[in-house]
C-alpha cells in the first residue's frame, strides 16, 4: 500500500511467514508536542541502563507495577563502552496517560539515558477485527490522583478511606 502512496517501487511481495505479520514505518522529525491522546496509542522510547545486575528487571518492573503492556523490546550494543546498551520499547499507551508517565518517571531515575521517541494514535487495520488495548480506567485513575492531592495538602475528609 505505501508503494502506491508514495510512488515506490516494490522488491519482493509474499515474504511474510504469519499472515499477521505488520511492517513498522516511523516518520521520523524534529522534536514537537505528541499528538493528542486518543485512548488507542502507542509510545516508543530508548533507554540506557547502568551495567549492573538486575537493572533491566528492575527497568522492567516499574511498567509491570502499572499495568502499562510492553509490545516489543529490543537491544543494541551502545558502541559507547562495553556490555552497554539501548533498550529500544514499544508501549501500550500515551505519555498523557497517567500509568505511562509514571514508569518513564521512575525509568528516567533508573536509567543512564532515556529518549523520547514520541506517542501516537495505534494504526488499526479495519479489517484486521483486533480490539483496542485499555490502560486503566481514567475515571479510577482521576479519583486515586485526588487522592495523592488531598493527602499531600492534609485535606482527605471523605477521600482518607
Amino acid at each position: 500500500r505505501s508503494a502506491d502512496l508514495f510512488g515506490l517501487e516494490v522488491h519482493a511481495t509474499g515474504i511474510a511467514d504469519l499472515a499477521t505479520a505488520r511492517t513498522r514505518f516511523v516518520l521520523a522529525g524534529p522534536t514537537g508536542v505528541p499528538t493528542p491522546r486518543t485512548g488507542d496509542d502507542r509510545t516508543s522510547v530508548v533507554f540506557q541502563l547502568p551495567n549492573e545486575a538486575g537493572t533491566l528487571v528492575g527497568a522492567l518492573h516499574e511498567f509491570a507495577y502499572r499495568g502499562v503492556d510492553l509490545t516489543r523490546i529490543e537491544s543494541r550494543p551502545t558502541r559507547e563502552e562495553a556490555n552497554t546498551y539501548n533498550f529500544y520499547v514499544d508501549l501500550v499507551g500515551h505519555i498523557d496517560d497517567i500509568p505511562l508517565a509514571e514508569a518513564l518517571r521512575s525509568l528516567w531515575l533508573r536509567a543512564t539515558r532515556v529518549t523520547f521517541l514520541g506517542s501516537w494514535p495505534r494504526y488499526r487495520d479495519s479489517d484486521s477485527g483486533v480490539v483496542p488495548s485499555t490502560m486503566m480506567d481514567p475515571a479510577r485513575l482521576a479519583q486515586a490522583e485526588d487522592w495523592v492531592r488531598a493527602a499531600r495538602t492534609g485535606d482527605l475528609g471523605e477521600l482518607g478511606d
